[in-house]
């Protein structure tokens, strides 16, 4: 005798936006009203209907976004899912390029879809799937994001991550030895450990990070902006100084290519890290954490929240 273990029932799209709904709307932080029930339930209906059967492209808009690895630019036709349960993140990338025409203000399908209208349909879809996700429904979320496409700006000033959530997110900065673990690792240390802005983060330089060889105990940082009261000078913790000092010392193989000065924090192409870069990279430590410790993933996972934490924790 044996058995056969058959998957969790499958939810209705419109029973999961339901149940999301319903869940959203008691948040005590920021709770959905009643007037956000029909842009959200439009955008994720749209999906669903396009996801069994999407719509032929015109020549003309094919050329408009390149697929992943294909040099020529043309984007392929993805096979249909049968059920918004076996959408794969291939259907999210070709939805996200040409899908949300109904509602993104093209005056012609021929023209781009806004990055602002793409990054909005990926918001409501990865918080859908990551609903459903918690609840057994799917595997993994397909609507993942990127460096090109972020879930977002940080839209919450107040939200903040309590201790235990704190205390697995620190367990997840990266323990790597490869040059972008170390820079990553700088990066968190910074935002968790001094409370730094994500300008602040972007726009260090070396001449701003003081004797990280001549005092390896700690490492100090002087820190400037447009109002005096943001000339200040911040001592970092053990943690931090000793990951900084690595990632300063592996920083010397990587080459500026376009700018100005000699920032600290430098992308995989020789670029100064941008505010979404570092949006990013807290947002995908977040979602890979919260998970680890059965933490429920926040509404708001950015920057601003590690910071408003830091301050509060202190």
């Amino acid at each position: 005798m044996f058995t056969i273990e058959l998957p969790a029932p499958e939810m209705s799209s419109e029973a999961l936006f339901e149940d999301w709904l319903a869940m959203r709307s008691k948040d005590p932080r920021d709770p959905l009203t009643p007037r956000s029930e029909v842009p959200l339930g439009y955008i994720w209906s749209a999906w669903c209907r396009w996801l069994t059967s999407p719509p032929e492209q015109p020549e003309q808009t094919k050329k408009l976004t390149p697929a992943a690895g294909d040099g020529e630019g043309a984007c392929p036709q993805i096979p249909p899912a049968a059920s918004w349960v076996l959408a794969k993140s291939e259907h999210v990338a070709e939805y996200l390029a040409h899908g949300p025409s109904p509602c993104s203000g093209r005056k012609t399908a021929s023209e781009p879809i806004q990055a602002i209208t793409r990054q909005s349909y990926l918001r409501v879809l990865h918080a859908l799937y990551e609903h459903a996700r918690m609840k057994g429904l799917v595997t993994h979320n397909p609507a993942v994001f990127s460096d090109e496409l972020p879930l977002g700006d940080e839209a919450c000033e107040g939200q903040v991550f309590n201790a235990y959530q704190w205390k697995s997110l620190l367990s997840e900065i990266p323990t790597g030895l490869g040059l972008w673990d170390l820079r990553d690792a700088a990066i968190l240390h910074l935002l968790m450990d001094a409370a730094l802005t994500t300008s602040e983060v972007c726009t260090l330089q070396l001449t701003q990070v003081g004797n990280h060889f001549l005092h390896p105990e700690r490492i100090a940082l002087r820190l400037s902006g447009t109002r005096s009261a943001q000339f200040r000078e911040v001592e970092l913790g053990m943690a931090a100084s000793v990951a900084m000092r690595k990632w300063i010392e592996a920083r010397s193989g990587v080459v500026l290519r376009r700018g100005d000065g000699a920032p600290v924090f430098l992308t995989q192409k020789g670029m100064p890290m941008s505010p979404r870069a570092v949006f990013h990279l807290v947002a995908s430590t977040v979602a890979r954490a919260f998970p680890l410790h059965h933490i429920e993933l926040p509404n708001h996972i950015g920057a601003q929240v590690l910071r408003n934490s830091r301050l509060v924790l202190w």
